[in-house]
Parts: C-alpha cells; sequence; structure tokens
C-alpha cells in the first residue's frame, strides 16, 4: 500500500511540475495555435516556396509577390523640385519624366498639359528635353501638333522657345513645320525664340538637300539685318555651305567682309570651310579675301586654319603669300602651308606636326620677333 502510495505521490509531482513548465512557455510566447494548425502553417509555407498547395490551406502562386511601393508620381516630383528651385533635382526629375513618359502617348500628353502651365525657362526647357527624349513624346504626331501650337501662338516667348526645341530635337519634319520654324524665325520679338526657330530650321537643312536650297536664301537675309548678333549668328548657322550653289557661298562671304561683330563673322568661317569639294577654289579666295581685310587677329587666324582644312597645294601657295603680308600671324601661316607641302590633308595631324615643329624645328620669325 505505501508503494502505491510513493507513486501516486510521484505522478502527481511529475504532472504538476510539467503544467507549471507549460503555463511559462504560454505566457512567454502568447497564444499558439494548436499543435495542428502550426504544422499546416509551415506546410503552406513550404508549399508557396515550391508553388504547392498545403493540405487543408489555399494553393499559393509562385508569382506571388509582396505589394509594391506606391510609385512616386513623376509630375509632382518635377514640381516640386521647381518649387524648392532645386537644380539638381530638376535635372534628375527631367530624367526621371522621360522614363516615365516612355513610348506611352498618353502620358506625354499630360507633360505637355504642364508644359502649358510652366512658365520658367530652365523648367520648360527640361520638359522639351523629356519629351524629345522619349518615344511617346517624340514620336506622337499628337505631341508635335500641340507644341507646334504653342510655338506659334503661345503669349510666352519662353514656352514658344522651348517648344521650338522640342521640335528641333525631336526631329520634327513636314512643311508646316518648316514653314512655322521659318515664319517665328523672321517675325518673333523674343531673341530667344528666334534662335530656337533658327535651330529647328538648322536641323531640317542639315537632313534635307531640297529644303536647305530653299531655306539657305531666307536664312542669309536675316542673318544680315537681325539687330541681335547672337540672332546673326543663329540664323547664319542654319545656313548649310555644303552642297550650295555659288550664290549661297558668296552671301556667306559677305557676311565675313560686312558684318560689324567678330563673332559673326567668325561664323562665317566655319559656314565657309564645311562647303563641299567641288566649291574649295571659290572658298579659298573668299577665306583670303577676308585675311586681307580683316582687323580682328583671331578671325585672321580663322581663315587661315580654313585654308588649311581645305587642303592641297593650291591652299599652301596661297598661305605663302599671306604668310608675307601678315606680321603677326607670319610664323602659324608659314607652318600651316609647310605641313600642307608635306601631301598631309588630315587636320588633326596637321596640327600635331605643327605642335612638334613648334617645339623641335627652327621657326619664321614673326612681325613682333624682328
Amino acid at each position: 500500500m505505501r508503494a502505491i502510495l510513493a507513486a501516486v505521490k510521484a505522478a502527481l509531482i511529475v504532472a504538476a511540475v510539467a503544467l507549471i513548465a507549460a503555463t511559462v512557455l504560454w505566457v512567454g510566447e502568447g497564444p499558439r495555435a494548436p499543435r495542428g494548425r502550426r504544422a499546416a502553417i509551415k506546410a503552406a509555407e513550404a508549399g508557396a516556396t515550391l508553388g504547392k498547395a498545403a493540405p487543408g490551406l489555399p494553393a499559393a502562386k509562385a508569382t506571388d509577390a509582396p505589394p509594391a511601393e506606391p510609385c512616386v508620381d513623376p509630375l509632382g516630383a518635377f514640381h516640386a523640385a521647381v518649387a524648392a528651385r532645386d537644380a539638381d533635382g530638376l535635372g534628375l526629375a527631367a530624367d526621371n519624366l522621360a522614363e516615365w513618359i516612355g513610348d506611352d502617348e498618353g502620358r506625354a500628353l499630360r507633360v505637355v498639359e504642364a508644359f502649358r502651365s510652366e512658365g520658367e525657362l530652365a523648367s520648360l526647357d527640361l520638359l522639351a528635353f523629356a519629351l524629345a527624349g522619349s518615344a511617346g513624346g517624340a514620336g506622337s504626331q499628337a505631341v508635335a501638333r500641340e507644341m507646334l501650337s504653342t510655338a506659334s501662338g503661345d503669349g510666352c516667348p519662353a514656352r514658344r522657345g522651348a517648344a521650338l526645341l522640342f521640335l528641333a530635337r525631336s526631329g520634327a519634319r513636314s512643311a508646316e513645320v518648316e514653314r512655322a520654324g521659318l515664319w517665328i524665325a523672321q517675325r518673333d520679338e523674343d531673341p530667344l525664340a528666334r534662335a530656337a526657330a533658327f535651330d529647328l530650321l538648322k536641323g531640317i537643312a542639315s537632313s534635307d538637300s531640297a529644303a536647305a536650297g530653299r531655306l539657305a536664301p531666307s536664312l542669309l537675309v536675316e542673318a544680315s539685318r537681325g539687330e541681335d548678333p547672337a540672332v546673326r549668328i543663329a540664323a547664319l548657322s542654319a545656313v548649310a555651305a555644303r552642297g550650295a550653289t555659288e550664290e549661297v557661298l558668296r552671301g556667306i562671304g559677305d557676311r565675313l567682309a560686312a558684318d560689324p561683330d567678330p563673332a559673326v563673322r567668325m561664323e562665317a568661317v566655319a559656314r565657309l570651310t564645311d562647303a563641299s569639294p567641288g566649291e574649295r577654289p571659290l572658298v579659298v579666295d573668299l577665306l583670303r579675301a577676308g585675311i586681307e581685310r580683316e582687323r580682328d587677329l583671331d578671325v585672321r587666324r580663322a581663315c587661315a586654319e580654313g585654308i588649311a582644312r581645305i587642303g592641297g597645294a593650291a591652299a599652301a601657295s596661297v598661305l605663302e603669300g599671306l604668310s608675307e603680308r601678315d606680321p603677326d600671324l607670319a610664323r602659324e601661316i608659314a607652318g600651316l602651308a609647310a605641313v600642307l607641302r608635306t601631301g598631309e590633308t588630315d587636320w588633326q595631324r596637321i596640327r600635331e606636326e605643327l605642335a612638334r615643329r613648334s617645339l623641335s624645328g627652327p621657326q619664321v620669325p614673326s612681325g613682333n620677333d624682328r
């Protein structure tokens, strides 16, 4: 009997200890699912990883993923950067805007709406670049029509100029765009809008030889009559010299001879140097005349380098004659002629040879050294 009572007492003690331990665990971890439910949850988690259903639970798909973070509105971010006057943030917001537009014409038209409510030049230009840098903006006829309408009739000069910037950068090409660009270049009261129109016409002329021929006479007129040198430079830079007629090349030569601003005359030299090979004798004559009557040293130097770029024995002979009449540039011009006499025609290698000779070889004395 005593043995039985001792056994019962021991069993009760073990049961009490187990109960206390279970209570402690329950309090420390909180209520837990029944063992069978916990096992089912673990099985479901494993099944979700493998794309299989756990017993008693719906099947989990392998493509299921946590919900994505809410997307930041790129237009809102752009406007926030504008309001904060954050130049770095503004550029980043514009890049994000172009990526957001992608090939979606609807999004591009939303950006056009924002464009029409913007008034600051820098912001407008960035919006124009964002539109032109996206397939949804650059490839949309609807966007092109909206921007052409803005360029032609908006009351804000900055918006007109930025709309023209979009048309130029997006590669918009049509008779309507050409007519509107020329009209704005000739008549707009704002110099920046006119300069943007010339940039548009330059792109049209460079990609279409027929358009280049049509536009050249009008562009030369604008290059001669604009009061702002920047506008005259923009007009002259839009003249396509490559493939141009003799009349057009002589018109550029007239700007080299007559424009009062050295920067415009420098642009005339650049245009002449870009002429087609068949017109090189005429171009050499125009550049030689430019050196002989020019007072600005930098313009004379540009004329001499333009002749050297054309290359050949005839150009070398012209330069040799000019070196004797221009004491300030005698050394440079004689050096150009000497390198041309070697038969070199690549302009970069001509410059490298000139640099090598200036360091190691005898030099022709300039007028200041005599």
